[in-house]
């Protein structure tokens, strides 16, 4: 499990709520047994939030966060990707990019 900071958040934007989350969780999971080498996320990632015309769905996530989540797959034989709440695809499109199968769920 790691989870994304949402320290970065502006100031107007944390006046708004007097209560919130600091952090989202990302849960992945391998079928069988994990390799012993090769597979590790940092306790934290710190990225921006996509913003303006850009943002799609209420809780997209930047391709740049989900391509490293991605990468902990690349040392499984034929790695697959599921997202039960594709939203604005961008675990799709991260994985893609990667060679790595990948379905979401909307």
């Amino acid at each position: 499990m790691a989870r994304r900071s949402k320290l970065g958040q502006s100031q107007r934007e944390a006046e708004a709520r007097r209560f919130r989350q600091q952090c989202e969780f990302i849960v992945w999971g391998s079928k069988g047994k994990a390799p012993s080498v090769g597979i590790s996320l940092p306790g934290s990632f710190r990225v921006s939030l996509v913003r303006g015309t850009k943002r799609v769905h209420a809780a997209q996530k930047t391709v740049k966060l989900i391509s490293e989540v991605c990468r902990c797959t690349r040392h499984q034989e034929n790695p697959k990707v599921l997202d039960p709440f594709a939203g604005s695809w961008t675990t799709l499109l991260a994985a893609r990019r990667q060679g790595i199968q990948a379905v979401g769920v909307e």
